[in-house]
């Protein structure tokens, strides 16, 4: 039955990592049902990465005849999908993958925060643009960022960084407000919205509303958290493993902290100048989260940071 609207209305989720997305597409797979009932399809990686979107998520490269085919089929498949969506009724579609904006591996391996966003989000503009009304960015403090990203990726492989990659990411130029505004670019008629991660921790529910932009029903399992940072530990048995000296990681049950206490007050202090740009209006292309402080709604209560996800 159709719906007498021009487009069917997306909205994009893009994380980014380390920010609940795990938990935020188990959420929403776990309720898949509840939310066709309402009208709304959800694509998460399961969907884009199984052939649908495949010949775009992949990091750029030098142009060649060969990827240029691989993106306009995704690009046609896409389009045809959408087209028949729009005649099934569906109102609205909610794309979420962080993979849209990059990788965390690319983001330790040349430590800059999402370096090739703009090419790789570009891809998506054309066929995603004019149905586009809202696009997400989950941020998180910088030193509890990269720590995160960096338990994740050690016992995947990656080599623990020595002092000087650290010191290379505390001054990496690429801060939020430079992704967000990039991410405004891409979709320059869609509704900017960075939500920060302190405020939405534990808190699926809210992330979903802050999503769609209005109140939604409570699904079971808005409070679930997947992914964990490894603590101390957990870290330590990774390294012993692959041979790793054991003093880099400590021990213990609490999250992996690698920054000194000086690093984590430079990368603190960057994050509030980031959230007071947004509180000041993201230069009229992105907004904050309402009811999101300045401070980033940090919550400092006893066992809270070590509780959280990632």
């Amino acid at each position: 039955m159709a719906t007498g609207r021009a487009f069917m209305d997306i909205i994009l989720h893009l994380g980014a990592h380390r920010t609940g997305t795990t938990a935020l597409h188990s959420y929403l797979r776990g309720n898949r049902a509840a939310l066709a009932r309402l009208k709304l399809a959800l694509w998460d990686p399961e969907v884009l990465h199984r052939g649908l979107a495949a010949g775009m998520m992949g990091p750029p490269g030098p142009s060649n005849p060969a990827q240029k085919a691989r993106i306009a089929r995704s690009v046609g498949r896409i389009g045809v999908r959408l087209a028949q969506m729009e005649r099934e009724g569906i109102d609205r579609l909610l794309i979420c993958d962080p993979a849209m904006i990059g990788s965390l591996q690319e983001n330790l391996v040349q430590s800059r925060l999402y370096p090739a966003l703009l090419p790789r989000l570009a891809r998506f503009g054309d066929v995603l643009g004019p149905r586009c009304s809202r696009v997400v960015l989950v941020i998180r403090s910088y030193d509890d960022y990269w720590a995160s990203a960096i338990a994740e990726a050690v016992p995947m492989g990656l080599p623990m960084p020595d002092d000087a990659r650290l010191e290379r990411l505390v001054t990496q130029p690429r801060r939020w407000h430079r992704v967000a505004a990039e991410i405004a670019t891409v979709f320059p008629r869609a509704e900017c919205l960075v939500c920060p991660y302190e405020t939405i921790d534990g808190r699926l529910d809210l992330l979903l509303a802050e999503t769609l932009g209005e109140p939604f029903p409570l699904f079971p399992g808005a409070a679930q958290r997947l992914h964990k940072r490894p603590s101390r530990d957990m870290l330590h048995q990774v390294m012993a493993d692959r041979r790793i000296p054991l003093a880099a990681a400590g021990s213990g049950t609490t999250p992996w902290q690698p920054f000194q206490p000086w690093h984590i007050e430079v990368l603190q202090a960057q994050y509030a100048e980031d959230l007071d740009w947004l509180a000041r209006g993201g230069d009229g292309r992105v907004q904050l989260m309402a009811g999101a402080t300045p401070q980033g709604g940090r919550d400092d209560r006893p066992g809270k940071q070590a509780a959280g996800m990632g």
